[in-house]
Order: C-alpha cells, then structure tokens, then sequence
C-alpha cells in the first residue's frame, strides 16, 4: 500500500521593485514639498505560466506633502506590481496555484517630487514563497521479467518500516468588511484615512477556520483652526474560511490567519460624525501532523532481489502562531522644542530567523517609523527604526531545512515630544509560519529475480554470533530467512537460525 506524505515542492523568494508616475488631481494643492511616504502590500494573485509562477497585486500608499498654501495634504495612490519567479529544478506540473504560500511585503517606499504637480514613487518589495502537494510515496513489487508478482511471492518479501510525521496544508480565502463611526469636535476635517488589521486568533476543525480580530483606522485631521491631531477607531472582525479540500483527523490542528485592508471608505463630517468602512481579504493556512511510515529496506526470503530507492522533501511544521508584540524607542533631537507629534505611520520587515538550541524560533527585524510633527510656524518629520526580535516555542528541526513565512504588521504607531526628546511606540501583530523539509529515503521498486533462488538450505539450524551492533535485520538479510526464524538462546551472545 502506498504511502501519503506533504512534498515540499517550491521554497524560494525574490526581491522586485516598481516605479510609477503620478499627476494630482485639480483639486490638490500644487505640492511644495514631500513630507513622508506610507505604503502596503496586498495579498497577492498568482499562476503558472510555462515553468514560471507570476506574481501580481496592488500596493496601497498615501504620499503625505506640504502644499502650496503651506497647509498639510495628503494624496492616496495605488501601484499594480508583477514579478515572474522561474521554477527550475521544480516541475511544474506539480505545482497548483491554489497551493502556493505567498508572503509579499514593502520594505522600501521613497516618492520624489517632479513637478508642482507630479511626483515618482518607488516601491521595493519582497515575496516568500512556499509551495506543496499532498502525494503518494509508491512503493512496487516485481519480477525480473517485469511480470506481476504472484501471491508466494508477495509472502516472501520482508520489509523494514520507519515512522515519521509530517505535516498535511490546506488552504482558505475570503473577503470581507466592517464599518463603524467617528466623533469628533464639529467642523473637524480629514486629511488622511489609513486601515489595518490584526488575527487575535485562528481556531480550525477539519472544514473550516475562524479567524477573529480587529479592524484599526487611523485618520489624520485638522480642525478649523488648523490644529493638526491623529483620529482613531477600532471594529471587531470574525470570518469563517471554508476549506477546499478538509483534512482528515490527525494528531494536532492549527492555523495561521492574516488580513489585509483592502481599502477603506470615509465619509459624512456633519457635526464631527464621520462613518467608515474598511473592506479586507483574509488568509489562513491550516495545518494538520500525521503519522505515517515508510519501507526504507526490502529483500526476499526466497529469490535474490534489489531495491530502488527515492528520496522525498517531506514537511513538517516547526511553529505557527499569531503573535502581538510592543516595541518603542526614543532619541534627541535639536530645534524641535514646542512642537507637537501630530501623525505617526510604521511599516515593519521580518530579516532574519533563525532556531536556538532551547528550541526557540527568534525572528529579527526592524520598524520604520515615520512621525510628523508641526506647531503654528512649521510642519517636518522624523524617521526612526527599531529593531526588534521576537520568539517562539518551536519543534525540533532535527536537521530539516527550515522555510520560515512570517507577515508582520503594525497595527499602531504613537509618538510623543517632550522638549526635544521623541518617543515612539509601535504595536506589531505577527502571523508566524515556519516549515521544516527532511529528506526521507526509501524503496520506491523491489525487484525479485525468479532465475536466482536465495539458495537457502532446507531443514538446518545454524548457531550465530552476532556482530557488534549487528542487529536482527542485518542477520535476516544476510542468510535471507524472515524475523521470525531467529532467536535468541540462553547464551546472550549467541542465536539460533532456522533455515
């Protein structure tokens, strides 16, 4: 009977950029000079074209500038992205962009500005990608001659089996969205309107996932008497992700969930009341560990045979989580006293994992902070980055090649300026996979041949003396005869052999 195990089938990752030129609209102030740049990565589309996986998505930025009436504008764009990423030394009639594990994400964003009215804006990005498929490990039984082997044939073959665990995925997709109000002082007016969200937590059975979290709006606004100040709210979300093809019981389920704001709409003012609706598309990776076993040695008790042996990448998940996390930082500053921090933004990249010998999963990175501080006379902004290093409980690699898939996104950034000292906060929210790929070998083909009797005598016993570490398998090959034909006497360091 055939064996099933999760293949690796793909593990690799590409860096791309992409640069595009923009006009404002009429109705923005003409621009007199770029303040600071916010950008996002949505999930991604993918498929396979002739040996190569086409990536493709949107990037959502908003360019924060000082206009020509010295006021602060913002102006929200979007950059389509493509990158072709070639397959080699993966066939890819193996591969199924429904299987496909992507994690793009903007490590870089700078805008320049062209003309009173056209800006460039520069975009580099970096995609993961992690690809399997759920497959048979065969093996076959033979004769020499290529014929089917017969009933006696199949009785005299011993085969040494070997557990191992592997990991089956599935995955899930969906669209959604949630709405909510803000209130403010009347005559408040927005500048700027920015969504994210965060998985608190991923429950899975073998249908579905339930992923439930919330939804973060961040609104930059102004009041009449031009005090700028950052408006916030929160909603909560919980989507039900149907799975293609459910997984059967195993010996533990999990899931990794993300979310990504797709766009998010804000209207009314009257009064101060605005309302606003965020739309999303949510991921999750559901994961499920199994056993199984395969035959990684074989002979024949009554031919002579050989054995072909294959070798398969097989997956095993080493950790998987959702994950918060708090980072902050502070620096010195000069000819800043008596401003205020009016607008912070943060984008985060994950550089670095690696595994500790107590067992841990550590992932190094850095948050880009970007805060805009303005007082009656002026508007500027700082850049900060801080490092941070995060952990988690991890299983065992035992010498697997470990692929490591984690989305961090920054779900709150707070700035504050005392005298001249900046202080920045950020809250991160991960989403944290990592799959380790042993290489299994095992006997894919036995071959009997008929013409080659084994060539054991019949009705003898023979005493053995067993090598050091020689074990029973080794003697059962060596005089061709089953398990069951040797045993040990009352001497330990001698067996009986029965042919």
């Amino acid at each position: 009977m055939n064996t099933k195990a999760e293949i690796q089938r793909l593990s690799t990752g590409a860096l791309h950029e992409t640069a595009e030129d923009y006009t404002l609209p009429d109705y923005l102030p003409e621009i007199r000079r770029i303040i600071a740049c916010t950008a996002t990565a949505l999930p991604e589309s993918r498929y396979l074209d002739r040996g190569e996986l086409v990536l493709s998505g949107l990037a959502v930025a908003t360019i924060y500038y000082i206009g020509d009436d010295g006021k602060l504008c913002a102006y929200p764009l979007n950059s389509e992205y493509s990158t072709k990423l070639s397959l080699s030394g993966c066939d890819s009639s193996e591969l199924s962009s429904d299987g496909i594990i992507v994690k793009t994400a903007v490590e870089n964003v700078s805008c320049r500005a062209t003309g009173p009215r056209r800006m460039t804006v520069s975009l580099k990005m970096r995609s993961s990608i992690f690809a399997s498929h759920n497959d048979e490990l065969p093996f076959e039984l033979t004769g020499s001659e290529g014929e089917e082997c017969s009933v006696s044939d199949i009785l005299s073959l011993e085969k040494r089996e070997v557990p191992f665990e592997y990991t089956a995925l599935a995955l899930a997709a969906t669209t959604g969205s949630v709405s909510g109000e803000i209130r403010e002082r009347e005559g408040v007016r927005m500048i700027s309107c920015e969504g994210t969200a965060a998985v608190s937590s991923a429950t899975v059975d073998s249908a579905e996932v339930t992923l439930k979290g919330d939804v973060y709006i961040s609104c930059l606004a102004v009041t009449e008497d031009g005090v700028y100040f950052t408006s916030r709210a929160k909603a909560p979300f919980e989507e039900r992700l149907r799975v293609k093809e459910p997984l059967s019981d195993g010996l533990r389920r999990y899931s990794v969930g993300r979310v990504k704001c797709a766009s998010v709409k804000l209207q009314g003012g009257d009064g101060g009341v605005f309302t606003w609706e965020a739309e999303y598309d949510a991921e999750a990776v559901i994961l499920a560990d199994r056993e199984g076993s395969l035959t990684d040695d074989v002979y024949s008790t009554a031919y002579e045979s050989r054995a072909e042996t294959a070798k398969a990448p097989i997956v095993r998940c080493l950790a998987a989580a959702d994950s918060r996390l708090t980072v902050d930082l502070s620096k010195q500053l000069s000819g800043f006293e008596g401003k205020e921090v009016v607008y912070a933004s943060s984008r985060a990249t994950s550089d670095r994992a690696e595994y500790t010998a107590e067992g841990k999963l550590v992932v190094n990175g850095n948050c880009s902070v970007t805060v805009i501080l303005a007082d009656d006379d002026e508007i500027t902004s700082e850049d900060m980055t801080i490092p941070y290093r995060c952990e988690w409980d991890a299983k065992r690699t035992d010498g697997a090649n470990p692929s490591v898939i984690c989305d961090v996104t920054v779900i709150s950034s707070e700035g504050r300026l005392d005298g001249e000292r900046l202080s920045v906060s950020c809250e991160l929210a991960f989403a944290i996979l990592a799959l380790g790929c042993t290489e299994k070998s095992y006997v894919r083909r036995s071959v009997l041949c008929r013409d080659e009797p084994a060539g054991i005598g019949k009705n003898t016993v023979k005493l053995y003396f067993p090598y050091e570490n020689e074990t029973l398998w080794d003697i059962g090959k060596r005089y061709n005869c089953p398990m069951r034909c040797i045993s040990r006497t009352e001497n330990e360091s001698c067996l009986l052999i029965s042919l």
